[in-house]
């Protein structure tokens, strides 16, 4: 590929004339070094594309990640051969392999996924050619890089335009070794609190028991909570043989944030430390270790300590995020709406989302099942429901455990758990997406750990201080 030159202030790596054939050859050679691109692709017709150009430029999602992100301008009628590449026509096998944009100019992801020495390539949706060349507004230029940043990660997650899937492994042929093999980490992120995800948490466990995993190769934790009473899901494990944490290091107790706030508890850092130790210490020698949220999303953040905070403690190293899952409500506008506002509030902060699964449907659930299903279709590709839960009266009897198979029963019927486990292994698998990353996090938890660490552990006050000077002072008793 010729003209190759480098952005000194960005680091993007600038083609500013490729073909499609050379953009099938930069595909094929992705083979051997990790690499992330965004290209123009137009027609000659296309005019005013300066802004594409300035676009292409600024826009290196990887700064400062080490990786090399290559940037150009692809005109697909160069030629006959051109044409027929970028179209897929007259048998050609050297095509770009994704999904064709109805219009151009258009934009094009390319990511190379190192671990299966594969590469994807796919159109960025939902930006139309007139936002490319000449943007109305500062908003719709934050909406266009909204949704490079979705396309990308999408591609992270494995799965192109083309619908293609990784081949899933059933249980039994997994190798395992402590060298090479960790646990596969799932968070259960719920829309707010009491929208089921312990009984979700509950569901994937008993399914994995059915699918063929052992009891010794499952594990839950719950790293932080506001209810210390005994679950349902607690006792499930105890009979099972499952190990269990139910209460980890972060307890919302009575008194808890004001303390936090006068620097009389850890700080921030500490309490994450101490999540990302016990998860680490309950993965060892597992398959699939389930992590179960608190509350919705946002619970915590006054103490630094939020579902997303939690979530990357809980990941496989600092720089290798674990997949969330949502759990969301029953319903069609509310369970979307819901989705949107829940998984944006991960994604923004570079915790990748992997799907979601909508609990607790009491009505019309095949109706609101097709009109839910219809909107990831035409708007949400990248998260197609993993299922839709009936309401359970099952966990509403006198004796839940004795009814607990009943539920599982249900839940295996109506959510796909090799699907969840394929997106968990693609996670896992896959290069950190580091352009997710918000640049203001760092500074966030600086300010956490620099507003408590004051307070040395010797002058911290015990828990049983805490409640009752929360007490003294009108705090309300937590049912």
């Amino acid at each position: 590929i010729k003209y190759k030159m480098i952005d000194e202030n960005t680091g993007v790596e600038w083609l500013p004339s490729v073909s499609i054939q050379d953009l099938c050859h930069l595909r094929s050679n992705l083979e051997n070094e990790v690499v992330r691109g965004l290209f123009c692709v137009y027609g000659s017709w296309n005019k005013d594309l300066h802004h594409a150009e300035s676009l292409l430029r600024k826009w290196n999602p990887l700064v400062g990640a080490g990786r090399k992100f290559v940037a150009g301008m692809v005109q697909v009628d160069e030629s006959d051969d051109s044409m027929d590449a970028f179209c897929g026509d007259n048998g050609c096998t050297n095509s770009i392999g994704c999904n064709i944009p109805n219009e151009l100019p258009s934009l094009l992801a390319v990511v190379q996924a190192s671990s299966k020495n594969q590469s994807f390539i796919s159109i960025v949706r939902d930006v139309p050619p007139k936002q490319i060349t000449k943007p109305s507004s500062a908003t719709l230029t934050a909406l266009t890089y909204r949704n490079v940043k979705a396309t990308f990660n999408s591609l992270i997650l494995g799965v192109a335009d083309t619908g293609k899937k990784r081949k899933i492994s059933s249980p039994n042929s997994e190798k395992k070794s402590e060298h090479t093999e960790c646990a596969l980490r799932i968070f259960v992120a719920g829309d707010r609190a009491n929208v089921g995800k312990t009984s979700i948490c509950l569901g994937l466990l008993g399914t994995l028991l059915r699918n063929g995993y052992k009891a010794s190769d499952l594990a839950y934790i719950k790293p932080a909570t506001q209810d210390e009473s005994q679950q349902l899901l607690q006792l499930y494990c105890q009979k099972k043989g499952i190990c269990c944490k139910p209460i980890g290091p972060i307890v919302f107790y009575k008194g808890f944030t004001r303390a936090f706030l006068a620097g009389d508890t850890e700080s921030s850092t500490e309490m994450l430390q101490r999540v990302s130790s016990d998860v680490a210490t309950i993965s060892r020698g597992k398959r699939v270790v389930i992590i179960d949220g608190v509350g919705y999303p946002a619970v915590g953040s006054i103490c630094g300590t939020d579902n997303v905070a939690v979530a990357e403690a809980s990941g496989y190293s600092t720089d290798q995020p674990l997949g969330v899952l949502l759990v969301g409500p029953s319903g069609v506008g509310h369970a979307v709406d819901s989705f949107n506002l829940n998984a944006n509030y991960f994604e923004s902060r570079g915790i990748p989302v992997m799907g979601v699964i909508f609990n607790k449907h009491y009505y019309s659930l095949d109706n609101c099942k097709e009109q839910v299903l219809s909107y990831f279709k035409d708007y949400r590709t990248n998260y197609m429901p993993f299922g839709f839960v009936p309401m359970s009266p099952e966990l509403a009897s006198d004796n839940p455990l004795d009814q607990v198979e009943l539920f599982i029963d249900n839940f295996a019927q109506h959510v796909d758990i090799e699907a969840i486990l394929q997106k968990a292994r693609v996670v896992k698998e896959s290069q950190t997406p580091s352009f997710f990353l918000n640049p203001t996090k760092k500074g966030r938890n600086e300010k956490h750990r620099k507003r408590t660490s004051h307070t040395s552990k010797e002058g911290r006050l015990s828990r049983h201080e805490i409640e009752e000077k929360a007490k003294a002072a009108g705090a309300q008793t937590r049912n």
